[in-house]
């Protein structure tokens, strides 16, 4: 603990100031961010489209479709195939930041290390420094884009909510019902993200050590016999680092099956309640868009979770 904490303080001053002076706005940027806040919300307000027209392809009686079947047809098909063409290019300028930072960040740091002092590398553990360019410029990454997805999501949030208020006025309750229910959910499941986020940075730097000293060190563990030892130690590290990926998505589960039940639950119930004074395609629409809504934001919470 001690090497780290001296490596970060030693590297993480110049290390930053260096990236901030030289990043590309091409790998990160408003521009690039703004980007694909722009994307989400054109698949958004596609994604609100297709369900209407949809929904009123399904629920429409004979001879009561307000547009033609030959028209309504070609527009949901555009509807759906431009909705995944965008969202396949948010994901894929998505995973560009997210790599081209990452990139940018282990390069930086390599040369920093490259051109330091001779007595301060020295200081530094060969584990410390491959947990820095391997782990913790992951993991800072990670976190940036999870905050990206959790602010797409959001905006998602917004459209679905105004597509409620569209289709009907009086819609609003349920809507505040699932969202509520969602919200409920979050706090009826915490995560521990906060704490599980640590115990995984503390395992990953301590295989990082184990595997980077004492790979370098590797005639000093054979005089020793010291390899069984090494390698027990890798195997229950990594069982470890395992055990609390596994926590994580069992917590990220069980959170997703609570907030559906909770959400279809209470605004079902609305439903059924008042059923006699909604029209039967403002009901399909409002239970999808609610649920949709509903998911959105135990989407951006998710997203919280995993940048924390």
């Amino acid at each position: 603990g001690e090497r780290r904490y001296r490596a970060h303080q030693q590297l993480g001053a110049a290390t930053i100031q260096a990236i901030i002076r030289d990043i590309s706005p091409e790998e990160a940027g408003l521009r690039q961010v703004g980007t694909q806040v722009g994307l989400t919300l054109m698949v958004s307000l596609l994604d609100v489209g297709g369900l209407g027209v949809a929904i009123r392809l399904l629920l429409a009686q004979p001879g009561g479709i307000a547009m033609p079947l030959h028209v309504s047809l070609p527009l949901l098909f555009l509807l759906v195939v431009g909705r995944s063409a965008l969202q396949g290019l948010a994901s894929m300028r998505q995973e560009q930041l997210q790599n081209g930072f990452s990139d940018r960040l282990r390069h930086d740091l390599l040369a920093l290390v490259l051109a330091a002092p001779a007595n301060q590398v020295q200081t530094v553990g060969r584990g410390d420094l491959l947990g820095l360019l391997v782990g913790d410029i992951s993991r800072s990454t990670l976190a940036l884009d999870q905050g990206v997805r959790a602010l797409q999501n959001l905006i998602a949030l917004v459209i679905y909510g105004l597509g409620v208020l569209v289709v009907a006025r009086n819609a609003a309750l349920p809507l505040l019902l699932g969202l509520g229910a969602a919200a409920t959910a979050a706090l009826l499941r915490r995560s521990g993200a906060w704490q599980l986020g640590r115990l995984q940075t503390r395992l990953n730097g301590a295989i990082q050590r184990t595997v980077g000293d004492g790979l370098h060190g590797l005639k000093a563990v054979r005089a020793a016999g010291a390899e069984p030892w090494l390698l027990e130690r890798f195997a229950l590290e990594a069982e470890q680092v395992r055990e609390v990926l596994q926590r994580t998505v069992r917590r990220q589960a069980s959170y997703t099956v609570l907030r559906d039940g909770l959400a279809l639950a209470v605004v079902g119930l609305w439903l059924w309640l008042v059923r006699s004074s909604l029209t039967p395609d403002a009901v399909a629409t409002t239970l999808l868009l609610v649920y949709r809504a509903a998911s959105s934001l135990g989407t951006v919470i998710s997203n919280l979770r995993y940048g924390l």
